[in-house]
């Protein structure tokens, strides 16, 4: 007895948050104001409203957290994804300082409102995938000629394996 929360672009869910509610849901229905008013079977009104503060950092360290993996790699990867923060967003629609990668996967090189991309980067023809975006990671010429990558630290070989295992 769940909503989902479910992001949707370009025909393909980008995200999707289970909301566990805990009864049988029998009406839903979303509030001019943005909020969501369930009726449930047990003829409780529930009112889910969105968080007033960005869950982005919850969300990794809590997918971090379920991944499985031994307590020095989830440091490194926890590790990794902060020095990615450090300059991108994880959410899709915010690129100030570099291109926001929620939701790069499947999408063409260089294709999000992201202003400052290197001519390479604009020019490319190839699609973020996992194998694209570990090598680039670790070396970005060898995915797109002539771009103007960010700092080293978010080239170290390491760090492509940390962020592969996330």
């Amino acid at each position: 007895m769940s909503i989902f929360r479910t992001r949707i672009a370009n025909d393909y869910v980008q995200f999707e948050e289970q909301i566990p509610i805990g009864q049988r849901i029998r009406y839903v229905h979303q509030h001019t104001d943005g909020r969501i008013v369930l009726w449930t079977d047990d003829e409780f009104v529930v009112f889910v409203t969105p968080a007033k503060q960005d869950a982005t950092a919850q969300f990794i360290e809590d997918h971090v957290s379920a991944s499985g993996l031994d307590a020095e790699l989830k440091t490194q990867v926890q590790s990794a994804i902060e020095g990615c923060m450090q300059c991108h967003s994880f959410r899709p629609d915010e690129h100030q300082n570099a291109p926001g990668l929620g939701a790069i996967a499947g999408e063409r090189f260089g294709s999000t409102k992201f202003a400052g991309y290197s001519a390479a980067m604009r020019a490319a023809s190839g699609y973020w995938d996992e194998e694209n975006l570990i090598t680039f990671i670790e070396q970005p010429s060898q995915v797109v000629p002539g771009t103007v990558a960010g700092p080293e630290c978010c080239r170290s070989e390491s760090e492509g394996r940390d962020r592969q295992a996330a």
